[in-house]
């Protein structure tokens, strides 16, 4: 769930909730006959199956279904990780009961990997574009060895799309470049470096053959157009791009990474929409 503060509405809900889910435990250890009515709610059985399966308990089963169904369609790692708990559940059913901790403590270890996938999403995944971050930048910089070229690149006039427009369409022309970026070919790997520029690292990759995979995806930009909404107006997008590569006796990336900066000004300076590799 998005977090909207604690004591807020939305907070106490989910207080009022947790709080429920405690009350419910106390009232099942408390009372064996509400125990054994939501047991035999939950244990109905529409048809007859046969066999083990027959031994699963038909309206969980149906619960689950709907609760899978709502898991797979936010299509995030932790919620995915909540389905992934099911299987082992209800396989419990089938075999015998003593098997059950053993099923719970699978349920939390899938759990506990889906906490921390999501945990790494949010500290390396930029989330408007999809693109991996300035974080897993500085993690891909340090792996970095031998031959390799950075390019910088920046969306021109990009505050005239925001003052112009709205910033919802400088978000959608940021997507727009994000999702070109991400299918630039040539072994380049990109990320969002913060707001409208992005980094293109291409390991083991000489100046000439990046050049080219660069050039072919400045014109597949430049030749785009995105709709700007509630008109049927298009506008086009252009970038400009900075290209350095490491030198020999160059054992810092961050150094070719300011080179490729610096040789994306020259770029804009020179009437952007272009590429400058020195």
């Amino acid at each position: 769930m998005s977090e909207r503060g604690v004591f807020r509405k939305r907070g106490v809900a989910r207080l009022l909730v947790l709080a429920l889910q405690f009350f419910a435990l106390m009232l099942f250890a408390t009372r064996p006959d509400v125990s054994d009515g939501l047991y035999r709610l939950l244990n109905m059985r529409f048809i007859t199956l046969g066999g083990p399966v027959d031994a699963l308990p038909q309206m969980a089963l149906v619960l689950a279904f709907i609760a899978t169904l709502v898991l797979l369609a936010r299509g995030r790692s932790l919620e995915f990780a909540f389905f992934c708990t099911l299987p082992p559940v209800f396989a419990v059913f089938l075999m015998d009961a003593h098997y059950i901790s053993f099923a719970y403590l699978a349920a939390t270890g899938v759990i506990l990997g889906g906490v921390v996938q999501e945990a790494w999403r949010m500290a390396f995944v930029d989330d408007l574009t999809g693109l991996s971050g300035r974080r897993a930048l500085g993690h891909a910089m340090a792996e970095l060895g031998g031959k390799y070229c950075i390019a910088m690149l920046d969306v021109d006039h990009f505050k005239k799309f925001n003052d112009s427009h709205g910033h919802d369409v400088g978000d959608i022309v940021l997507r727009k470049v994000a999702r070109e970026l991400a299918h630039c070919g040539g072994g380049g790997k990109a990320f969002r470096y913060g707001g409208e520029e992005f980094s293109i690292l291409f390991s083991g990759r000489d100046m000439a053959r990046v050049y080219e995979t660069l050039e072919n995806l400045r014109k597949k930009i430049a030749t785009s157009k995105i709709t700007l909404p509630e008109s049927t107006r298009q506008v086009g997008i252009t970038v400009s791009i900075g290209l350095a590569q490491c030198a020999e006796n160059e054992t810092d990336p961050w150094a070719v990474l300011k080179e490729a900066d610096g040789r994306l000004y020259c770029a804009k300076e020179a009437g952007r929409n272009r590429i400058f590799a020195g």
